[in-house]
């Protein structure tokens, strides 16, 4: 199989570790990180630099709003996949993927958002997921670890921090040991700040969201306690309770579990050594072997489909 592979220029660091795991399952692959020039002429770029008949599959990384406003010319390309990782779907983009599908229904979307996923699968589209992947520049030597025991608290909705406060507000008397507390959100780079002697405590707004911060710490190697997220999502994640991470039901439970986690040391070790056992499933190298997975099944083909025309903005 020979793959071109097309992606935004500032996704090229992230496109060439994808590129290395995506030619170790499926050997040929081209890849073209494209300037905003060129995403804002598609047509111009493959006139200039492709030869459309070397290639099986055709993968754009690239956002539903370029692809909205180039599909003109692409719903004319045959084997044609659409990649998304790392880059959750907001409502604009959200809007111009269901544009794009109603234009080119044979698309293959190819995503980490498992809601997405499940989305489009129930609709009937062509679509498959694949394991979320980190930043490479945000992947940590492992021997970076701080000299005391910490427990990282990731808390969007600030639930945490008041139930903390009045549980442990008589047992620590020390600054020192209040200091073994942090407490973080959405907006910190926790790659930083975490590592393998850490407890980190995932307490996110929804089960159902891609649990970056989680996979974050699980690439540091810290010792995990988090909500059950279900026999559906435990699945595609690999969480394990009492094996890579520990399960509980509340959050008075989960900072009561990081106590104790704090004075068992061999058990923690275990976590922690099972987290870094199955941290490079979420590496991009492994992202692009799951990629070559995903290209494999024979692509809809768009000559079995009536082919739209766009009036005024409006698919007919």
């Amino acid at each position: 199989m020979k793959v071109l592979m097309l992606s935004a220029a500032d996704r090229m660091q992230h496109g060439q570790f994808l590129l290395t795991g995506l030619r170790q399952n499926i050997g040929t692959c081209e890849y073209f990180p494209l300037t905003k020039p060129q995403q804002n002429n598609i047509e111009q770029f493959f006139s200039s630099f492709i030869t459309l008949q070397r290639f099986d599959r055709i993968i754009m990384e690239l956002s539903q709003e370029v692809i909205y406003r180039q599909s003109l010319f692409l719903r004319g390309l045959p084997f044609l996949a659409s990649l998304n990782l790392n880059q959750p779907y907001d409502r604009k983009e959200r809007t111009f993927l269901k544009s794009n599908l109603k234009a080119m229904p044979w698309l293959r979307v190819i995503t980490d958002d498992l809601n997405l996923y499940s989305d489009l699968i129930g609709e009937g589209f062509d679509t498959a997921w694949i394991t979320p992947s980190l930043n490479p520049n945000a992947i940590k030597p492992t021997n970076q670890v701080s000299s005391r025991n910490r427990v990282i608290v990731f808390d969007p909705s600030g639930v945490a921090r008041p139930v903390y406060e009045s549980m442990f507000a008589a047992k620590y008397s020390s600054q020192e040991a209040w200091d073994m507390w942090e407490f973080c959100d959405a907006g910190d780079d926790l790659s930083i700040r975490i590592n393998s002697k850490d407890i980190f405590i995932y307490w996110p707004d929804s089960l159902t969201e891609t649990p970056t911060p989680m996979i974050e710490a699980v690439n540091c190697g810290a010792a995990i306690i988090c909500p059950d997220f279900g026999a559906h999502i435990n699945k595609y994640y690999q969480w394990r309770n009492e094996h890579n991470c520990l399960f509980v039901n509340t959050v008075d439970t989960a900072l009561e579990t990081a106590m104790i986690l704090l004075e068992e040391y061999e058990f923690r070790a275990k976590l922690s050594r099972h987290s870094l056992e199955g941290a490079r499933r979420f590496s991009a190298l492994a992202a692009g072997e799951e990629l070559g997975e995903a290209l494999k099944p024979d692509i809809r083909k768009s000559s079995d489909y009536r082919r739209r025309v766009r009036i005024f903005g409006l698919e007919i």
